[in-house]
């Protein structure tokens, strides 16, 4: 009998698990969520005779973990501009150890490629021009990204030191 009393509100947590486990998996397929995905939850919560003050807890809760991600990774992508910066003012072109340096640091905070190459395109195309003007391989920091900034997150290998003054 008791089995039978719970059986609804056992099946009504079960749903709302897996529609939070749905809304998960779709905003790590893609957050923001596009319609098609905002649609199929839709269609997910009906099937599962979910009303929307069921969910909304749900939702705001995956929301600010999505934001904070969102944020941590701006953050360290801001990281590794300054590092590309901080090495491009020591050296250009870049030796592989340097390269490599980089690439550790992209993988170590599971930077998406793209996202690398928007950073360092401006970035080597200002030193490639300033290098070809000046016929030097130090490029001044006023050469290089203005919107560079040390954004202060937390690392496990913090970006090269700038070099010293002379």
């Amino acid at each position: 009998i008791e089995n039978e009393l719970f059986r609804p509100y056992k099946e009504r947590l079960a749903n709302l698990q897996r529609y939070r486990e749905a809304l998960t998996a779709e905003a790590e397929h893609e957050y923001p969520l596009n319609q098609a995905a905002l649609e199929d939850l839709q269609e997910l919560q009906k099937m599962f005779g979910l009303r929307n003050e069921d969910i909304v807890s749900i939702e705001q809760e995956i929301e600010v973990q999505f934001i904070q991600r969102a944020k941590a990774y701006q953050a360290n992508l801001a990281l590794y501009e300054q590092l590309l910066s901080n090495l491009v003012k020591q050296e250009f072109p870049l030796r592989a150890a340097a390269r490599q340096e980089l690439k550790d640091f992209q993988q170590a905070r599971q930077l998406k490629n793209e996202d690398i190459a928007k950073v360092e395109k401006p970035l080597l195309k200002r030193a490639a021009e300033h290098q070809r003007k000046s016929g030097t391989g130090v490029v001044p920091k006023q050469h290089l990204s203005q919107s560079s900034q040390f954004y202060g997150a937390s690392s496990s290998k913090p970006p090269s030191p700038p070099p010293p003054k002379n």
